[in-house]
């Protein structure tokens, strides 16, 4: 992806600026629902969308479709109420007939607001404040 986009010359990623990246992590909610893909479980009977707040609580499950590699969280904790503006993670738990089977990362994209140098390595922070490595970067859009 790097070498296509020119990632690998950092006045390049100026223009990465305001871009949406998907890496692994927390991805910002801003009021609007949030997209993600994971890698569904194929045997998997059950799943449930896990929502974590920055602190690592548990603040919303959802049921999905155990074959859904495409989900959407509308935004509302597990009491209904929308939840605040901020960094928050996901996971899949996938079963077969109430046995876990596995527990996947959910990716989201997240927007680009500043771009840092770590020694040579350039840094991706992101909405939210959290920062990635250029080879966290799975697309850009």
């Amino acid at each position: 992806i790097l070498g296509v986009l020119g990632g690998g010359d950092t006045a390049s990623l100026a223009s990465w600026l305001g871009a949406n990246v998907q890496a692994v992590g927390p991805v910002f909610f801003d009021g609007s629902p949030v997209a993600l893909t994971t890698t569904p479980a194929p045997e998997a009977t059950d799943a449930a969308l896990i929502v974590r707040n920055a602190a690592g609580e548990i603040i919303a499950r959802q049921p999905v479709s155990g074959l859904d590699a495409e989900l959407i969280w509308n935004g509302l904790t597990a009491a209904g109420d929308p939840a605040p503006n901020g960094p928050y993670s996901f996971t899949v738990e996938s079963s077969r007939n109430g046995e876990p089977l596995v527990t996947q990362q959910a990716v989201g994209f997240s927007k680009v607001e500043e771009i840092r140098l770590d020694g040579e390595d350039p840094v991706l922070v992101l909405q939210g404040g959290d920062s990635i490595g250029l080879d966290d970067v799975l697309a850009v859009r």
